[in-house]
């Protein structure tokens, strides 16, 4: 009007919105109206509800997870599932325009991963990668710290004892690191040598240490890939060599182990009975065996067929709690509308540890079976 310049984005709003009303002129009576002038016009948006009454404008195709996010992060957060007008839904549910939402929560529940393949929001995305950040830096240090911390043990150290040597601020500023917490996660991701670490921490002259060790038998072999304490193994009587585990058959303290000869990456720890084995070359193989004096831990997976049920994940975080036992990943996915599969990654001493926490997961309401999983 009165000749008014209108950009060309504009002419297509005002197209779109008087497309929105002709259609919505078809309905009844006027609450029908705005019903439908609504949809026609925010076609690419749904507008839920809170149970007080507000309304939130979320992107089409968005879930619980998003409507929680909308209220507050730590909502979000701790979001389990929702209430949509009075009925349960999982988190997976895509919500509709007009709907009251709920939001249930648990203070054991945490974001994960597949969390991004639900969101649809931007707000959701960002807090959802954001914690995973958060979480996978806090494992990392405690990871770190763990291993600095048993492995300053062996030399009869403590972390307060470099620290009022002074020698822990001289190491730290030697390779640039501001925190204690930035070397724990340099160790966690083996970008410093553990051993080396250590014993510069202790004060152990390593060149002199060097000098003084007689050759043994396998001396050529082990001498080669010591260094890395990463396993609580003994090869041929002796530890600190680098080991690592394999993911076929994922071998536990308290189980019967061989080691095989990795070209460039030490030594690969199997269970004995492992069928990954019949395929290797047995010339490579090496006795192991299980290191009792270390408390190390170690990973475990299990896998968990449960109904779908609110609260569920929080039996199983409550069992593992009380057994001490801690959880390093776990992940949920829907089979059916009230059929789940849950993957938990922990952390236990020894095999007898998982044993029975299989058991203990298995006496909980809704979980049908609990299977030890193999990679």
């Amino acid at each position: 009007e009165e000749g008014a310049e209108l950009s060309d984005d504009d002419i297509s709003k005002i197209g779109r919105i008087r497309e929105a009303f002709e259609s919505a002129q078809q309905a009844d009576n006027a609450t029908d109206f705005m019903a439908a002038f609504k949809v026609e016009l925010y076609a690419n948006e749904v507008f839920v509800f809170t149970p007080a009454g507000d309304i939130k404008p979320l992107p089409s195709g968005s879930t619980p997870i998003d409507f929680a996010f909308s209220i507050h992060s730590e909502v979000g957060f701790h979001c389990t599932g929702a209430r949509v007008d009075g009925k349960l839904v999982p988190l997976r549910y895509k919500l509709k325009t007009g709907q009251t939402i709920e939001i249930i929560t648990s203070p054991t529940q945490k974001p994960t991963r597949d969390w991004l393949a639900i969101a649809k929001s931007g707000r959701a995305l960002q807090r959802i990668r954001q914690y995973l950040r958060s979480e996978k830096l806090e494992l990392g240090q405690r990871i770190g710290k763990e291993m600095l911390v048993n492995e300053l043990r062996r030399t009869h150290h403590s972390i307060r004892d470099v620290k009022d040597s002074g020698r822990l601020q001289d190491f730290l500023g030697m390779h640039d690191l501001k925190r204690i917490d930035k070397l724990y996660i340099e160790l966690a991701h083996g970008r410093l040598s553990l051993t080396e670490t250590a014993r510069t921490l202790a004060g152990i002259d390593q060149t002199k240490e060097s000098e003084d060790k007689k050759p043994k038998a396998i001396s050529g072999f082990l001498s080669r890939w010591k260094g890395t304490s990463t396993s609580p193994v003994l090869i041929s009587g002796e530890d600190g060599v680098l080991v690592s585990f394999s993911k076929c058959c994922g071998p536990l303290p308290g189980e019967q182990v061989v080691g095989f000869i990795t070209r460039g990456r030490g030594i690969t720890v199997h269970r004995r009975n492992c069928s990954q084995l019949k395929t290797l070359d047995q010339k490579r193989q090496i006795p192991v065996e299980w290191d009792n004096q270390s408390v190390s831990k170690h990973p475990g997976e299990l896998e968990i067929h449960c109904q779908d049920r609110p609260g569920l994940l929080a039996n199983i975080t409550k069992v593992c709690d009380i057994a001490s036992v801690n959880i390093i990943r776990a992940d949920a996915h829907h089979l059916s509308v009230d059929q789940s599969i849950c993957t938990l990654e922990v952390a236990v001493t020894d095999v007898r540890a998982l044993r029975e926490l299989i058991i203990k997961i298995g006496k909980i309401d809704g979980v049908d079976e609990v299977i030890r999983k193999r990679r």
